[in-house]
C-alpha cells in the first residue's frame, strides 16, 4: 500500500464530504504523522481505529512504532476498563436521540451494561433504536462513611447505535508513551493526543454550514473566515440559535456572542436555500449587517 492509498483509506472516514472533496481536488498529501493523528481522532469506531493504526504500523515507517504503541495502549485501556474493583460499579446512560431524556441504570459489570441496552429495547419495544442513539458506560466509585472526598468517575466508554464501541478512556495520567508528565509544550516524546492536523480550507467566508457535535447532534450556523486562511484545524461558527443572530442583536452582542470552534472534519457547507425559512432570514440579515460593518467585524470575529 503506497502513501496515497493509505491516505485514501484513512480520510474516507471523515464525516465532512466537502472536506474530503477539497483534499482530493487539491491533491494534498498528509505526512505520516498527520495520518496517525487523523486515524486516531476521526475513526468512527474503536475497532476501525485499531485497524487504521495497524495499516500505519505496516505501511508508514516513520510512525510505525508509534502506531504499534497506540494499538497496545488502546487495547490495554479497554481491558482495564472492563475490570471492576471493590466499591466500583458501572453506570449505563442511554439516549435514543441527542435531545432525548437520558435514562440511567446501575450495573455490576461491563457485560451487564451491554446486556441492559438490549433489554431496554425489549422492554420499550415501541421506541426502536435510531442511528443517533448513544450509550455511555461510566465506571464509578462507591463511597462509604469515613472515606475522604474525591471525584467518583473512573473513565467511560462510548458506544453508538448497534452497541458499536466508539471510544474508551485510557487510565488517568497515562498515554501510549507511558506516564504523562503533563508538560505538552516541553515534551520530548509527544503523544497522539497532541497531534493537531491542519486541513486545506474548504469553506468560503460566510458559508452557511451544518456541523456535528460529539453527542451526534446536527446544528446549523454561519462560518466566518475573513482572512481567507488557506489552512485550518477548526472552523469558527456562529450558531443560528444564538441570541445575536436569532434576535438581530449585532451591535449589542458582537464580541460576546455565542460561537463554536468545530474541528474541520465535522463541518460541511450547505446551500442557503436548503436552510429553514427562519435560518435563511437570519443568514441574510446578518450578511447585510456584515457588509455595512466590514471595518470592525474582520478584526473582532475571533476571540
Amino acid at each position: 500500500m503506497n502513501r496515497q492509498q493509505l491516505q485514501n483509506e484513512i480520510t474516507a472516514h471523515l464525516w465532512s464530504g466537502g472536506l474530503k472533496s477539497a483534499i482530493a481536488e487539491k491533491g494534498h498529501i498528509f505526512t505520516e504523522r498527520e495520518l496517525l493523528g487523523i486515524a486516531f481522532h476521526y475513526a468512527p469506531s474503536f475497532a476501525e481505529r485499531l485497524r487504521l493504526m495497524q495499516l500505519l504500523a505496516e505501511h508508514a515507517p516513520t510512525v510505525s512504532d508509534h502506531a504499534e504503541r497506540c494499538i497496545s495502549w488502546q487495547k490495554k485501556a479497554l481491558d482495564q476498563f472492563k475490570v471492576i474493583g471493590e466499591q466500583e460499579l458501572y453506570e449505563l446512560r442511554i439516549k435514543g436521540e441527542p435531545d432525548a431524556y437520558e435514562e440511567r441504570y446501575l450495573c455490576a459489570s461491563f457485560e451487564a451494561a451491554l446486556e441492559m441496552i438490549d433489554k431496554f429495547y425489549q422492554e420499550y419495544d415501541f421506541t426502536p433504536e435510531t442511528e443517533q442513539a448513544r450509550y455511555i458506560i461510566e465506571k464509578r466509585k462507591i463511597f462509604r462513611a469515613g472515606q475522604p472526598f474525591s471525584e467518583d468517575g473512573l473513565g467511560e466508554c462510548v458506544l453508538s447505535a448497534g452497541k458499536v464501541m466508539v471510544s474508551v478512556d485510557a487510565p488517568a495520567g497515562e498515554t501510549e508513551n507511558g506516564p504523562c508528565p503533563h508538560f505538552c509544550g516541553e515534551c520530548e516524546n509527544p503523544c497522539v493526543l497532541d497531534i493537531d492536523v491542519c486541513f486545506p480550507a474548504f469553506l468560503a467566508d460566510r458559508s452557511p454550514v451544518r456541523y456535528r457535535l460529539p453527542d451526534g447532534q446536527i446544528r446549523y450556523g454561519i462560518h466566518l473566515n475573513p482572512d481567507h486562511s488557506e489552512w485550518m484545524d477548526c472552523c469558527y461558527i456562529i450558531p443560528f440559535e444564538g441570541e445575536m443572530l436569532s434576535k438581530r442583536k449585532y451591535e449589542e452582542l458582537w464580541g460576546e456572542h455565542w460561537h463554536e470552534h468545530i474541528l474541520c472534519p465535522y463541518v460541511e457547507a450547505v446551500a442557503v436555500d436548503t436552510l429553514s425559512t427562519e435560518h435563511q432570514e437570519c443568514y441574510h440579515a446578518f450578511a447585510k449587517w456584515l457588509d455595512g460593518n466590514a471595518g470592525i467585524w474582520k478584526q473582532q470575529y475571533d476571540d
